[in-house]
């Protein structure tokens, strides 16, 4: 469950810009802000406060952490404390930028949908423990704001990539195992294109001259430069290519297994995904060149990654999922 939502996560937030000016441009929406103690973000009429970053904030930190085994109890790793921070602004404001997209595509939420999502903020809302309470301030209203502007976010995802083409070829999405070789120097790729033509191991020659970090990679059509990829391609079980020159150096190749069908059906998932996320970007980016941000830089600059062991929560994506998405 976790690792699917940090791939929902990772397609709707991935890659937010901020802007730094304020002010109105026309019809479009403007991220801007009124300072006040409480309000982190504002993006038009919609505020953001602290507290909502706070507790954002602790399921980010849970979620990761526990996914890559990364705690922050006790000499937290400062890299992913800043990763964390900035990721939870960025996806809270594109969340609410999706809102004001959903607005400018006529997406809307039912009556029904409102109230599912209210429903899924209070079953939320209860599961947060005292010391969460006591270190977000966040009021029960706060969280079902949080959980209307995430369903309306998801629902427009929805809408703009339903006419996505989820079929995708067993060739596109083919995963090959490969023996390689890969040489910067031109003098010895010679030597071993002669060795090979001589009947020489091609496993021998790898171990002796491969300047990558294994000699056997599994690879689909985009792991590798596209002059590679195209003679990797062309391979039957057994045979060998190379050298195939590239900016990098020297390859050479030898084909271990054709399709690996396991890792091939994995890729047509990653691939039908890639496809859904890129129809989303096209429509999310181009909108989003007509927003303006600010922050609450002060509120922002005090805001530190919470150490505290207690604060355990790390469900806010998936009670929305069990109590919204059924």
């Amino acid at each position: 469950m976790k690792k699917r939502l940090l791939l929902i996560m990772t397609v709707l937030f991935m890659g937010f810009p901020f802007f730094s000016a304020c002010g109105e441009k026309g019809d479009s929406v403007v991220l801007s802000f009124e300072k006040d103690e409480n309000t982190l973000l504002t993006i038009g009429d919609t505020k953001c406060s602290i507290a909502q970053i706070k507790l954002m904030l602790i399921n980010y930190r849970n979620i990761y952490g526990n996914a890559y085994g990364i705690t922050l109890y006790d000499n937290g790793d400062q890299d992913f404390s800043d990763y964390i921070l900035d990721m939870t602004v960025k996806e809270t404001a594109r969340t609410i930028s999706m809102d004001y997209l959903a607005e400018d595509q006529g997406v809307q939420l039912t009556e029904q949908e409102v109230e599912r999502a209210e429903e899924a903020a209070a079953a939320y809302f209860e599961t947060l423990s005292e010391a969460e309470l006591e270190y977000t301030g966040i009021v029960e209203e706060e969280v079902r704001d949080l959980y209307v502007e995430y369903a309306l976010a998801t629902k427009l995802y929805d809408v703009l990539t339903g006419t996505v083409n989820y079929e995708v070829s067993e060739d596109e999405a083919r995963v090959m195992q490969l023996l390689v070789i890969l040489t910067s120097d031109k003098a010895i790729s010679k030597e071993i294109k002669k060795s090979l033509a001589d009947g020489g191991d091609f496993t021998t020659l790898a171990t002796q001259y491969n300047e990558l970090p294994s000699i056997e990679m599994t690879v689909n059509r985009t792991d590798l430069p596209p002059e590679v990829t195209e003679a990797a391609y062309k391979l039957g079980e057994g045979e060998t290519t190379g050298p195939i020159e590239t900016d990098t150096g020297y390859y050479f190749l030898q084909c271990l297994q054709k399709n690996v069908e396991d890792l091939t059906e994995a890729n047509k998932k990653t691939i039908a995904k890639q496809r859904e996320k890129e129809t989303f970007d096209d429509i999310y980016d181009e909108y989003v060149t007509s927003l303006n941000s600010v922050v609450n830089q002060d509120l922002l600059d005090a805001l530190e990654m919470p150490t505290e062991e207690t604060l355990t929560t790390d469900s806010f994506f998936s009670v929305f999922e069990e109590n919204y998405g059924s």
